[in-house]
């Protein structure tokens, strides 16, 4: 009577390699059973070494998503900042020109037009056309005899007029870089005072941590400058230098 197997048994059978080894025997070959009651448990796929757990990717995908947004954040602010700086600087550049007069906006029109090329192609087309008329080669009654001395005069005239159109434009943009000079000086001004502040707050902080600084630069640097002080030694050498020139 032969044994049915059960249903939730699995079972095993190995055969000895006695039996392959005794093939010339006609004996049976040995075999072994193996039965067991548990079912085959599962065992999870191994991640290699290095892998990165589920729990890992998220956490650096959290963290990378942070970079980016900080990263994003501080593009916007910085775009903010220069665009705030841009349209500061747009808008007194607009109050400038709205507080010209009707004679500079007359004296910038006529710079910006004697500095372009369009200027030097129409006094080329007139001094042809003057000096072949007058030299009588086109059939017409000459009205300025060679040495063209009208032609002479009216260039003179213009180069005066022009050269003082050019000085009043040049006064005034002078006045607009000395105003620019003066906002720099101040920006730097405050920068340098700013640094003073920043350097005597770091050794402040080195000495609460018991960090020891023996720079002498550093006590130099954490006094305040004196433009007045500054601006009175260049002058001073200045006029060493004059003076040995």
């Amino acid at each position: 009577m032969s044994a049915n197997p059960p249903d939730s048994l699995s079972f095993a059978i190995r055969c000895s390699p006695i039996a392959n080894l005794r093939a010339s025997s006609p004996g049976p070959a040995i075999c072994t059973t193996f039965e067991s009651s548990e079912e085959p448990r599962r065992v999870p796929p191994q991640r290699p070494h290095g892998y990165p757990s589920v729990v890992e990717e998220t956490s650096q995908r959290r963290d990378r998503a942070q970079e980016d947004h900080s990263s994003t954040a501080s593009l916007n602010a910085e775009s903010t900042v220069v665009e705030q700086n841009i349209e500061e600087l747009a808008e007194a550049r607009k109050r400038f020109e709205e507080s010209k007069s009707l004679q500079d906006r007359g004296a910038d029109l006529i710079t910006r037009f004697s500095g372009s090329m369009l200027y030097v192609y129409l006094h080329i087309v007139w001094f042809a056309a003057w000096i072949i008329v007058n030299l009588g080669w086109v059939g017409l009654a000459p009205f300025d005899e060679f040495p063209f001395g009208l032609l002479t005069m009216i260039v003179s005239l213009e180069a005066i007029f022009l050269s003082t159109f050019v000085l009043i434009s040049q006064n005034r943009s002078s006045a607009l870089s000395d105003k620019r000079a003066d906002l720099d000086l101040q920006i730097n001004l405050l920068a340098e005072r700013e640094a003073t502040k920043l350097l005597k707050l770091l050794e402040a902080i080195a000495e609460k941590v018991g960090v020891s600084l023996d720079d002498p630069e550093l006590e130099e640097l954490k006094e305040d400058v004196n433009p007045r002080q500054v601006m009175d030694e260049l002058e001073r050498r200045e006029t060493t230098e004059d003076k040995r020139g």
